[in-house]
């Protein structure tokens, strides 16, 4: 992902690993949960400073499909963020819908 704004632009990537509860009809359905870890990397050009965060938690939620191919996800999620801004550390809890679609 990457992100640009004014003078602020920056990167970020993620891994997360599903792993899904009882399913009848296949994978990929129904609830889940899994770890996550992140790092996102911020440069301000106007002080020339780069700030970074690395990030690991975990995400519960429910995948639909929709038809045969596309997804909606609902999910929440908890994880601890720590940054180079003078070290800091704090919790950050997340939620959200996704939508997508699933090659199978």
């Amino acid at each position: 992902m990457y992100y640009s704004k004014s003078n602020i632009k920056g990167f970020g990537i993620g891994l997360e690993e599903r792993f899904y509860f009882k399913s009848s009809d296949s994978s990929l359905r129904g609830f889940y949960a899994g770890p996550s870890i992140g790092y996102i990397q911020l440069k301000e050009n106007y002080y020339d400073e780069i700030y970074e965060v690395f990030s690991i938690g975990g995400e519960f939620g429910h995948q639909w499909f929709m038809s045969k191919h596309f997804t909606a996800d609902l999910f929440s999620g908890l994880g601890f963020l720590v940054g180079s801004e003078t070290n800091t550390a704090q919790l950050s809890f997340d939620i959200g819908l996704s939508l997508g679609y699933a090659w199978q």
